[in-house]
């Protein structure tokens, strides 16, 4: 029996646009939806979450979907 693969959203480093079209919103929805954890998420390095601020955003806010591969 072949085990099921599921499609996973990648833990790295991303940008507030980047998780802001994975969440399916604008960038001032998203940073609307963070504010309250910010104290637990800390500042920005550059334009980039780091993957410990990402994985506290997914904890916080859920996974995002993980995207449709096209064939």
């Amino acid at each position: 029996m072949k085990a099921m693969v599921k499609n996973m959203v990648q833990v790295k480093v991303y940008s507030s646009g980047e998780l802001a079209r994975m969440y399916g919103v604008n960038r001032r929805t998203f940073k609307r939806w963070i504010e309250p954890f910010l104290n637990r998420i800390g500042k920005r390095r550059g334009r980039f979450y780091t993957i410990m601020q990402v994985k506290i955003i997914f904890e916080k806010l859920g996974t995002p979907p993980a995207p449709v591969e096209s064939k």
